[in-house]
């Protein structure tokens, strides 16, 4: 099924205008939209992309009137610098940090979502966003992008952050499938593409996590 999507970035001002959209026969803008990816991400300067952002985010939304389920948070998978707002992949970070200590097989502590200066979403801080917008009830979880994640073979691998939340089993259990189809597709050679617009289809790795929630549903 194609799924007609848009995003907008959460500052509360673009919500009300959402809200109000209308045809003629009382019809809202949004009835016609599956969903609605919110860039709940580079606020800079600053902490760009703060779980406080993604409360304050999914607040802004349904104060407004907007229907949760047609609402994905979105999470990035690159940092940005607190003071400059320059941007490096979670990647990058990583291999700083292993050829720093000169060991491979490292990663960030769990409190950690600072490294030189440059803020970005450690995997229990990925986790944690997950299960908040599965309790919020909304369309899922919006990557950008799957490509500036360490392979998903990777024990800090982004997309396969679950294991330091409460998730139940069957989460963790439909989380791992997913995963692993889409590393088996990946390793396969596939491309994948996600593109989003005002009119756009719903296309690849955006969906891979609200594919997950949406069996929820």
């Amino acid at each position: 099924m194609i799924k007609f999507c848009t995003r907008y970035y959460p500052d509360g001002r673009q919500e009300p205008i959402l809200a109000g959209l209308g045809g003629k026969e009382g019809s809202k803008m949004i009835d016609h939209i599956d969903l609605v990816h919110s860039m709940a991400y580079d606020a800079v300067p600053g902490e760009h992309s703060t779980y406080d952002f993604a409360k304050k985010t999914v607040a802004l939304w349904t104060n407004a009137g907007l229907p949760a389920h047609k609402l994905t948070l979105g999470v990035p998978f690159y940092a940005r610098h607190v003071k400059t707002g320059d941007w490096k992949t979670y990647e990058e970070l990583v291999k700083m940090l292993r050829d720093k200590k000169g060991d491979k097989t490292i990663g960030f502590r769990e409190k950690v979502n600072t490294y030189k200066d440059y803020f970005f979403n450690n995997p229990q801080l990925i986790a944690k966003k997950t299960k908040y917008a599965l309790e919020s009830k909304l369309g899922g979880i919006m990557i950008w992008e799957v490509g500036q994640d360490v392979h998903a073979s990777d024990v800090q691998s982004l997309l396969k952050a679950k294991s330091k939340t409460n998730l139940n089993e069957r989460m963790a259990s439909i989380l791992e499938g997913n995963i692993e189809k889409q590393i088996s597709k990946i390793d396969k050679g596939f491309t994948f593409l996600a593109t989003v617009g005002s009119t756009a289809p719903f296309i690849g790795l955006f969906g891979t996590v609200w594919g997950i929630m949406n069996s929820f549903q």
